[in-house]
């Protein structure tokens, strides 16, 4: 299962590995991918992982999911 989302206030590489370390407190996820110049993270997981896990991990930071790409 796949999923790519855009990400507010991911706007350097010490940003996005610490976007990285928050998903990865999700159960599920397996795998992320993250690009910074379009600001996007990709999630793999074989089990389903919820959107709203994965805000909750980014609460109290200073990112947020602005919107899921399908």
């Amino acid at each position: 299962m796949n999923k790519k989302m855009i990400i507010k206030g991911m706007n350097c590489g010490k940003c996005a590995s610490r976007v990285k370390e928050y998903f990865q407190t999700v159960t599920g996820v397996d795998e992320i991918m993250v690009d910074l110049k379009e600001k996007t993270v990709e999630i793999l997981s074989e089990e389903p992982v919820k959107v709203s896990e994965l805000v909750k991990s980014l609460e109290g930071t200073k990112f947020s999911i602005v919107s899921e790409i399908n």
